[in-house]
């Protein structure tokens, strides 16, 4: 759970009531590091990804009503921010995802 702990910026314990309760909402799955036994893998189940795809919809849905009284030059000067902020983001996803693996039905993150 440290891990998920981590890139959340919660405690460990916090992460493992948050897992418990998706787990008993049947949207992820814990199980057991083969390359580690000590580590347990936590995986979204394919209700967790769809739950996730409606979610980010969503949300897409929403920032696209709050753009559409933008001026153009506005709309240009965010979409160039966003990018810039995108790019951030992805290049320290990446140094963090160490901890991931490829799943059967989405990525695995190591407690």
């Amino acid at each position: 759970m440290s891990e998920i702990a981590r890139q959340n910026q919660i405690v460990p314990r916090s992460a493992t009531t948050i897992i418990a309760r998706l787990e008993a909402k049947r949207l992820v799955v814990r199980e057991i590091d083969l390359d580690d036994r000590r580590s347990v893998l936590v995986r979204l189940t394919g209700a967790g990804l769809q739950l996730l795809d409606e979610i980010s919809r969503a949300r897409s849905e929403a920032a696209i009503a709050m753009c559409s009284d933008l001026a153009p030059a506005q709309s240009a000067e965010l979409l160039r921010l966003l990018t810039a902020l995108d790019a951030v983001a992805e290049r320290e996803w990446a140094a963090s995802r160490d901890c991931l693996a490829p799943g059967d039905e989405g990525e695995r993150r190591r407690q």
